[in-house]
Formats: structure tokens, C-alpha cells, sequence
């Protein structure tokens, strides 16, 4: 079964060059970012520590009115138990001892009301402040001996254990609002800083921007105090610069390798065809095929581009299907072997086979630049080997050369187009070759890797994965 993708290559960009926005440094009509940062951290803290002030209050005035309460009762049962007890001492109200008891209540700010059992008044005690402040009363039975004997009635006045509540809840409220009042002063200091550390941020971010919209190439923001997202943009904003930067010089490289290129034959075919013209050379074989020779190199140079730009494109047509990748590669080294034996070369072949998925012509157009590569830079006398292999999941092909080697810091280039190491200055070709080589593996789903030594040689290598299928019924054999 085939894996067929074509994807057109044909587009009509849009080459007129927009206008870049117009935008004030304030941000244009809408507010300044910092201004907006401002105002929502201080807007959110400052409700944070309202429904945190306001939900202190309100426990605390639970917690407060529990313990009034509370204390209420205890009071309330205390001065019962004492009355009952003055009681039982004289046997009646009327020789009863009430006045310590009376006394002791308005300490306390608690109005106090006994009745006997016809309802008749016997004493009462009222604490000083205005009565209307009085809590809701709470009423005991007053018993001796298990025999009712009056009714005792307790209301809180505004003074004792209710003042004291009350004056509780003041001190809180006084708390809560003079620190919440401090907290959103610090709030809006810290927030303030820490959007302006931002803003300072965005703004270099935005002039380095409007920088590079504007034409300028090469700017950088630099390492900026920011926190960590803001510092990571900032560095891909420098990592940017520098890739568009590099990309606008290799454009101007290509323009510029691209004419020189093309000036040599172009130069060549002018020459001949005038001096054809004028009569001073003669239209025979020689001439002619001279002509013919300009015209093949502009043809395959032409032909280069064409499948770079399609494989850069996506748009290089990619038959994918079952093959044997040692057949393919034993095809394209018959095809090399007389220019292998013409430069006194030794090609060393070690081939296993191997399926994989992928363009057979393809990757033998893969194979013969490769090899025709090595050949170019291998001296005579020397050797070129080509092996494939099983690595694991993937088929490996490799190309070993005895040639003088690529130095250290040309290999990082080597699969750019039109690049041309300084031991490549001597040798024709166009400096296609290779990038060629680099898109039609990644188009057939492969990684190419380069090992080169000064003077021992370079080697490629090819990995590809295998075929699903095979992988699934070899490991069963290699587990037995």
C-alpha cells in the first residue's frame, strides 16, 4: 500500500509591507496597563480584607454576645441561690438579709426584682444608667426545700458585664479597621512597585518590538528584572532577533550565491554565443558541446533549487511504501561505481536488508548525493564504505569517507544551503547538495547526523524507522 502526500507549492503572497499600529506609550485610549495592574491588586486586596474585617466583626460579636449570655445566667442562678439561701436563715421574706445581695447585683449592673408567690413586690434593685438600655429579663423560680417560695427577675443594665461586651466589640471594630486601613496602604505601595517592575518589563519589550517591525535588525532587550515569565519572553524575544537577524543575511546570502552562481555560465553561454555570432569562433562540435555543458550545469543547478524549494515547501511529491532500503542503496552505488573507479576510489559495500517506508527514488537521490559527495572530497587512493544496518527500531545507513574531514566549527552549516566550507572553495558544485539531502530524509520521515575528523574522514548517518510489522514478528524471536 502507498503513502502519497503532494501538497501545492503555488502561492501569491502579499508583499506590501503593513503598516505597523499606531499606539501611544500610554497604550492608546484604554488605560496604561500599569494603572489597570494598580487598580485590581488594590481592589482585591482591599475587598479581601473587607469580608475578612467583616467576618471578624461578626464572630466577635457572636463570641461576645455568648459570653454575655452566659454570664447572665451565671449571675442570674448566683443571686437566686442567695436569696433562697437568706430565706431558709429566717424562715420568711420579711426578716430576710437582702441588702448585700442587692448591693452585689448593682455592682454587677444587673436589675433585680423578687415577688413572692401572690405576686406581691418584696424587693428590687435597679443599676445605674438609662433603664430603657435594659437586656430582656430573665425569670427563676426561688425555691427552699423544694417549696417555691418567689420569683426572682434579672435584667442586664448597660453597665457591668454588658459595658464590658460592649466595650469588647468597640476595641475589635478599632483593630480590624486601623489594620485594615494599614494593610491596604501597604497594598497598594507593594502593588504599585510590583506593577511597575512589570510595566518597566513590557514597555522595553514593546519598544524592542516596535524596533524590529520598523526594519531594525539585531535588537535585543537584554536580561531585565522581571519575574520568570516575563525574563523567559524576554530572552526568546533576543533568541527571535538573532534568528530573524540570521534568516534576513542568509536571504541576502542566497540572492547574492544565486547570482554568482548563475554569473559563471551565464557569462560563459554570452561569450560563446557572440563570438558564434560575429564569426570569430566556428559552430563545431567542440563549441557546441561546450554550449551544451553551460547549459546542463544551469539545468542541474536549476534542478537543485527546485527540489530544495519543494522540500522546504512541503510541497515535494513523497510515494511512501514498503522497500527494502539495502536494495535501494546497492542500485544508487552501481550508478556511482564508474566515477568511484575513475577518481581511483575503493567503494566498500556492507549491506543488510532492511524494510522501511518510504520514496525509493527519493532515497536514492539521497544515496547518490552522498555518495557523490564523498567521492569529491576523498583523495585518490582512498576509500568510501557504505553500510546498512539494524539499530534498535530504525534502519541506519552510513556513508564513511577517508577524505580530509570537515573542521569542528564548519559542521553545524553544513546542511544550510549554498554553504561552502573552506575546503570546499576548490571542488564545483553549488552548495545545494547536501540541504538537498538534509529535507528529502526529514520528507521521508528520517534524521540524518554528520562525525567528521580534520584529516580522517567524515561519516553520514541515516536512521529510519523500520516497518511496524516486521519490528512486531522480530522481537518475539529475539525474546525466545
Amino acid at each position: 500500500m502507498s503513502d502519497s502526500r503532494k501538497i501545492p507549492t503555488s502561492f501569491s503572497p502579499d508583499l506590501s509591507r503593513p503598516e505597523p499600529p499606531q499606539v501611544t506609550e500610554g497604550g492608546g485610549r484604554a488605560a496604561p496597563i500599569g494603572l489597570r495592574l494598580i487598580l485590581v491588586i488594590s481592589l482585591v486586596s482591599i475587598l479581601t480584607l473587607v469580608l475578612l474585617a467583616g467576618l471578624t466583626l461578626v464572630l466577635t460579636s457572636i463570641d461576645v454576645a455568648n459570653l454575655t449570655n452566659q454570664r447572665e445566667e451565671t449571675l442570674a442562678h448566683a443571686v437566686d441561690r442567695a436569696l433562697a439561701e437568706s430565706y431558709r436563715e429566717t424562715g420568711s421574706w420579711s426578716g430576710a438579709d437582702l441588702a448585700s445581695i442587692l448591693t452585689l447585683a448593682a455592682g454587677e449592673g444587673i436589675a433585680v426584682n423578687v415577688v413572692d408567690n401572690s405576686g406581691d413586690l418584696i424587693t428590687r434593685a435597679v443599676p445605674e444608667g438609662p433603664q430603657t438600655r435594659l437586656r430582656p429579663p430573665v425569670s427563676l423560680p426561688i425555691t427552699v426545700d423544694g417549696k417555691q417560695v418567689g420569683t426572682l427577675t434579672v435584667r442586664v443594665g448597660p453597665t457591668g458585664i454588658f459595658a464590658v461586651g460592649q466595650s469588647l466589640r468597640g476595641a475589635v471594630t478599632v483593630a480590624m479597621v486601623c489594620t485594615a486601613a494599614v494593610v491596604a496602604v501597604i497594598v497598594v505601595i507593594s502593588g504599585t512597585l510590583a506593577a511597575r517592575r512589570i510595566i518597566r518589563s513590557v514597555e522595553s519589550l514593546t519598544r524592542a518590538a516596535r524596533r524590529v517591525a520598523a526594519g531594525e535588525r539585531g535588537v535585543h532587550v537584554g536580561d531585565i528584572a522581571a519575574p520568570g515569565e516575563l525574563a523567559d519572553l524576554s530572552r526568546a524575544f533576543d533568541y527571535m532577533s538573532d534568528t530573524l537577524e540570521r534568516q534576513d543575511q542568509l536571504r541576502r546570502t542566497l540572492v547574492a550565491d544565486i547570482a554568482h552562481e548563475l554569473r559563471t555560465p551565464l557569462a560563459v553561454l554570452q561569450a560563446s554565443t557572440e563570438a558564434l555570432a560575429d564569426g570569430i569562433t566556428e559552430p563545431d562540435a567542440d563549441a557546441l558541446y561546450s554550449l551544451r555543458d553551460e547549459t546542463l550545469r544551469l539545468s542541474r543547478f536549476i534542478e537543485d533549487l527546485e527540489v530544495l524549494a519543494s522540500a522546504e515547501a512541503a510541497g515535494l511529491t513523497i510515494r511512501r511504501t514498503r522497500l527494502d532500503l539495502a536494495r535501494v542503496a546497492s542500485r544508487a552505488a552501481d550508478a556511482m561505481e564508474a566515477r568511484v573507479a575513475v577518481a581511483d576510489l575503493t567503494l566498500v559495500r556492507s549491506l543488510e536488508p532492511v524494510t522501511v517506508k518510504g520514496d525509493e527514488m527519493r532515497l536514492h537521490q539521497v544515496v547518490t548525493n552522498l555518495l557523490s559527495n564523498a567521492a569529491k572530497f576523498t583523495s585518490p587512493g582512498g576509500c568510501i564504505s557504505l553500510t546498512i544496518r539494524t539499530s534498535g527500531d530504525k534502519a541506519e545507513m552510513i556513508i564513511a569517507d577517508t577524505g580530509a574531514g570537515i573542521p569542528a566549527g564548519e559542521l553545524q552549516h553544513i546542511f544550510e544551503r549554498f554553504w561552502r566550507g573552506e575546503s570546499a572553495r576548490h571542488v564545483a558544485g553549488s552548495g545545494i547538495g547536501l540541504a538537498v539531502v538534509a529535507e528529502l530524509v526529514q520528507a521521508n520521515g528520517g534524521q540524518i547526523t554528520v562525525a567528521s575528523s580534520e584529516g580522517h574522514g567524515t561519516q553520514f548517518t541515516l536512521a529510519i524507522p523500520l516497518v511496524v510489522e516486521d519490528l512486531l514478528q522480530e522481537r518475539p524471536r529475539a525474546g525466545g
